[in-house]
């Protein structure tokens, strides 16, 4: 929600990475609600405004995630899909060979179990294009041309395998949680 210095609010419906010419890697376009005629036609360039993030939906959009990135480290298969919204997470993986269900649930779940630590980490660009074996995509690339690259490294598990598959999201440090919600 942005809320204009009159106290006037304006709802925000969704908010995606930018697609425009001359966007840049970390521009995002904030979608407002519908039915906000007037509170958006007082909005004008430069005016000073406040932003309120709902938690709620961010932290399961950051756990999700995290849990993405620890499928990747049980799973060493090229990613060539993702989706990642409130609900739930769907990685397309690059793979004919079967995957043991229960397998990857026993690796995931001690994974989980171990609460490693998360954390961002920032490269270079010319450290990024050093490293193809960060990149686990296959047809979306790091969000590069600022000079600097955000990764998620989860401490104790391969870097180069779960952490380091690029998404040009913001995030924010957090930890491994278990499904049941504890810390």
């Amino acid at each position: 929600m942005l809320t204009l210095a009159d106290g006037t609010k304006i709802v925000i419906a969704e908010t995606r990475k930018a697609k425009f010419e001359g966007a840049t890697p970390d521009d995002a376009v904030h979608v407002p609600a519908p039915d906000q005629d007037d509170a958006l036609a007082k909005l004008k360039i430069g005016d000073t405004l406040s932003a309120e993030i709902d938690w709620e939906q961010r932290y399961k959009r950051m756990r999700l995630h995290t849990a993405s990135h620890l499928i990747c480290a049980v799973l060493p298969y090229p990613v060539d899909g993702c989706s990642i919204t409130t609900d739930y997470a769907r990685l397309d993986l690059a793979t004919v060979e079967p995957i043991e269900r229960e397998a990857v649930e026993a690796k995931l779940n001690a994974l989980i179990g171990g609460s490693h630590d998360v954390r961002n980490e920032w490269i270079t660009d010319d450290e990024m294009s050093a490293r193809p074996e960060l990149v686990r995509t296959m047809s979306v690339k790091p969000p590069m041309g600022l000079g600097r690259v955000r990764l998620l490294r989860i401490e104790e598990v391969d870097f180069s395998r779960a952490a380091a598959r690029m998404c040009a999201t913001r995030r924010k440090s957090a930890r491994a949680y278990r499904e049941t919600g504890e810390e």
